[in-house]
């Protein structure tokens, strides 16, 4: 029970002065209340002002907090385990490694790795259906012929990855030895490697290309290529030199340390989603295109750029052609697109791969390099400036 001071007013209504509790006239008197004290309130009220809400969240609430960071503790361990059961974004080797073909190739620092020079060798490839090739070396470590070779007119150059390098294809079957059998061009030369991207292409050209005076450059961008120039890509599995961007330009640094956290799965979905929601990859091919354009017209040459696709257009394919043919149209560098070429062929064969592409491999069979010699014919022509009725090529029929 608790007991109550009550105030009784006198009859009269008029206030008294000075009231004394302990005197019954003064209108004061004492009595004891049965009833129990009030419960207080607990029910939990919605947030009526900013300044409530910021008295909400200034209480310690230890026990919340460590809830909170417990669920969100669990659901990181919950995500990795996930993107490991399923195999995605799995970190690269560290150190990197060359898993296929070690006896090919061999470490280059001024564009990361080359064919070990001045040698020819056999290898197997693909590996689901593999067929013997041999892989000759020039003393430049590209495959083919000594680079320079040939005439100095209408000297064409030819940068690119495997597409390029021929993959699963003879040395006399690719789209670069085709071109050069036409007639159109006095000479190529080919400055492709396997797992080439932008990057290492600048770089092969600074090393190895930029002495051989061409009148014309063709850099062949295949879809994949654009992802290559992020810091832990490894080419065929070396410690490559990469670049970044630093104030708008290009700067070299050294291959980073995947080590600690960088070998978690979760990391490697977030570093993928910063590169490719952010423009990254964009930006910094977009630098690495424009110092290539720069130094090849110094050396008084023209560029061209060739998108390769990849077995079927993607989402990803078409805005990644997007960008480089809008570069392209900024910089007035001629673009050729051979996404129909390619894929116009598996359209009127109801899809069928086998006529433009390896079984089961996304790289182009020789009647995949036939089809991409005979559309670029026209696109060298002017890019060379020759006249139209110089050279025929054999190709395919339609």
């Amino acid at each position: 029970m608790v007991r109550r001071e009550v105030r009784q007013e006198p009859p009269d209504g008029r206030p008294r002065r000075d009231p004394d509790p302990t005197n019954a006239s003064s209108g004061y008197h004492l009595r004891v209340d049965s009833r129990p004290p009030p419960t207080p309130d607990r029910r939990v009220y919605p947030v009526t002002t900013w300044s409530h809400l910021v008295s909400l969240l200034e209480r310690p609430r230890p026990r919340l907090l460590a809830l909170a960071g417990g669920c969100v503790v669990l659901a990181l361990v919950a995500a990795e385990a996930a993107l490991r059961l399923f195999g995605a974004y799995p970190p690269p080797p560290a150190p990197p490694r060359v898993v296929r073909w070690a006896h090919l190739y061999e470490a280059y620092p001024p564009h990361g790795y080359r064919l070990v020079p001045s040698r020819v060798a056999a290898y197997d490839y693909p590996p689901a259906a593999p067929r013997r090739l041999v892989a000759r070396s020039n003393r430049d470590g590209f495959r083919g012929t000594e680079l320079g070779a040939g005439p100095a007119e209408r000297r064409l150059v030819v940068i690119g990855d495997s597409f390029v390098f021929g993959e699963g294809v003879a040395e006399g079957e690719r789209f670069t030895d085709l071109l050069a059998a036409s007639g159109i061009v006095g000479a190529v030369d080919n400055l492709g490697l396997p797992g080439f991207g932008a990057d290492l292409m600048l770089r092969a050209w600074e090393t190895a290309g930029g002495d051989l005076r061409p009148a014309a450059v063709a850099l062949c961008l295949y879809t994949d290529d654009f992802r290559r120039v992020r810091p832990f890509y490894a080419g065929v599995g070396f410690p490559i030199p990469r670049f970044a961007l630093k104030d708008g330009r290009l700067v070299d640094i050294p291959y980073p340390n995947l080590a600690g956290y960088h070998r978690l799965h979760g990391v490697q979905l977030l570093r993928h989603a910063l590169w490719t929601r952010f423009g990254r990859v964009e930006a910094l091919n977009g630098a690495i295109l424009d110092r290539l354009l720069g130094d090849v017209r110094r050396r008084e040459a023209r560029l061209g750029v060739v998108f390769l696709p990849g077995t079927a257009d993607t989402l990803g394919d078409r805005r990644r052609r997007r960008w480089l043919g809008n570069w392209a149209s900024r910089h007035s560098v001629p673009f050729l697109d051979l996404t129909a070429t390619i894929h116009g062929v598996s359209r009127r064969h109801r899809g069928a791969r086998d006529d433009v592409f390896i079984a089961e491999n996304p790289h182009w069979n020789p009647t995949g390099h036939s089809l991409a010699a005979r559309a670029m014919e026209p696109f060298v022509r002017r890019l060379l400036g020759a006249p139209p009725e110089l050279g025929r090529h054999p190709g395919v029929a339609p």
